[in-house]
């Protein structure tokens, strides 16, 4: 679960002369005092300002800058609920704050630009959380929690949380399941889910010992060592958990909740994307404007947009079917560019195609094998801006001419390769210029054959 320890867990920073400040400053100064459960503003002192790995006593506007406040209401990225937004006022300056981080477990910083003024260590600090942001990510944590109780209702307890994404636009829920989710189990999920935020629950938070919590049933979500007092929020008698993150006040503030996706991201892991509040409805009116607009542009209403679409599908595979028709009617058709001749005693046909459609070449040297009786076919045509060959030879001469020989042979005249079996091979390449030259170049192939 998302953030489940309320002034615990360090974020991964990446750098080790960061690292080295952040633990520094964690040996020097007393843990941070997290006031945001209940307060969204506050006043505080800033204790230390951090700049590219080193201490600085103040920055100034247009620098970017860490600081570390004795208190703050600011929320630190943890376990997966993304870290507040804000600003620092100094009494001399103001900073921006991009992000709250938790680079060492207790140590609680304030990432920003300076955007006006100067700010100093030892300065008293009005800290104001972005309050609407922080509302955008506490009604998609509390629906997080509502979600891991209609997956596990919905498809059994072996579907347990693995991993999560709690942020003001969106969130991520990962479990263990086997098999990708049927439209039918997301509709049940999405009304579960919904139908708990329309009941309007009270959302309920504890101070308790774990195994206290873990008797009352509480999700005890990552397998760690808790200490004696931990935090568990409950809504309605479903859904409890061990969480430090931030919540609504009842379900129904979390406002309508939508699935937007399912996939797989690795074995036995599947992946749910959803969208709460302003951010499901700016997602439907989105959904909705599209379809509007995919039903204008086919003339119909949104209402009646499926059955449209599949009437237009029906008529183009009836389209497609008559397409193929007709080019096979073409390629089999005779024509000024089919040459017949008789090489040392066999029939050899070399004829161009209005298409390099695949399928239809092959189609349609089958057609022209059974006609010769006996003999040798090789039929050519443009692809695109590619080129294809097809060579088929009949039953009775494969002992002596291999098409997939033939082939290989007038492959090297359009670029390419080719292969195949005896009877019949093809050939892909992407010079087109040659493509008449590799067709007539059937005749000295056979002619130069040793047989």
């Amino acid at each position: 679960e998302a953030a489940h320890r309320s002034a615990s867990g360090a974020g991964k920073i990446g750098n080790a002369a960061i690292d080295k400040v952040y633990l520094a400053l964690h040996n020097r100064l007393q843990d941070t005092v997290f006031t945001g459960y209940n307060d969204v503003q506050g006043e505080a002192r800033a204790t230390a300002i951090v700049q590219s790995g080193q201490e600085v006593s103040e920055a100034t506007a247009g620098q970017d800058a860490e600081v570390v406040l004795d208190a703050t209401p600011c929320y630190a990225e943890s376990g997966g609920q993304v870290g507040d937004t804000g600003e620092l006022r100094f009494p001399a300056g103001t900073l921006q704050i991009a992000d709250t981080i938790k680079p060492v477990a207790g140590l609680i910083v304030h990432r920003g630009r300076v955007t006006a003024g100067r700010i100093q260590v030892g300065d008293a600090v009005q800290v104001q959380v972005d309050v609407q942001r922080r509302k955008d990510i506490a009604r998609h944590h509390t629906a997080t929690h509502l979600l891991h109780w209609a997956i596990r209702t919905t498809l059994g307890s072996h579907a347990t949380q693995k991993g999560s994404r709690v942020a003001n636009d969106g969130l991520r829920f990962d479990f263990s399941h086997f098999e990708p989710l049927s439209p039918a189990e997301l509709d049940t999920i999405s009304r579960l889910v919904n139908l708990k935020v329309l009941e309007n629950h009270p959302v309920q938070t504890t101070e308790t010992t774990a195994d206290a919590a873990k008797a009352q049933g509480a999700m005890a979500i990552f397998e760690e060592n808790y200490g004696d007092v931990v935090r568990m929020v409950s809504v309605s008698e479903d859904s409890r958990e061990l969480c430090g993150g931030t919540h609504v006040v009842r379900s129904g503030d979390i406002g309508p909740c939508y699935i937007i996706s399912e996939g797989g991201i690795a074995a036995g892991v599947r992946r749910i994307e959803a969208v709460c509040g302003r951010a499901a409805i700016d997602w439907y009116l989105g959904q909705s404007a599209e379809v509007a607009k995919a039903a204008a542009a086919l003339k119909t209403s949104p209402s009646q947009l499926v059955p449209r679409v599949e009437k237009l599908l029906a008529h183009e595979k009836d389209l497609l079917k008559e397409i193929e028709r007709l080019k096979r009617e073409m390629a089999n058709a005779g024509g000024a560019t089919e040459t017949v001749r008789d090489i040392k005693g066999i029939k050899v046909l070399a004829k161009r195609l209005p298409t390099g459609d695949p399928a239809t070449l092959r189609d349609s040297a089958d057609t022209h094998r059974q006609k010769l009786g006996s003999g040798v076919v090789c039929l050519g045509g443009l692809n695109g801006d590619k080129v294809a060959l097809v060579i088929a030879v009949t039953p009775d001469l494969t002992d002596r001419l291999s098409a997939r020989e033939l082939i290989g042979q007038l492959a090297q005249t359009i670029g390419g390769k080719g292969g195949g079996r005896p009877d019949l091979a093809q050939a892909g390449g992407t010079d087109a210029s040659k493509l008449d030259e590799a067709i007539a170049g059937i005749f000295a192939a056979i002619e130069n054959t040793e047989f």
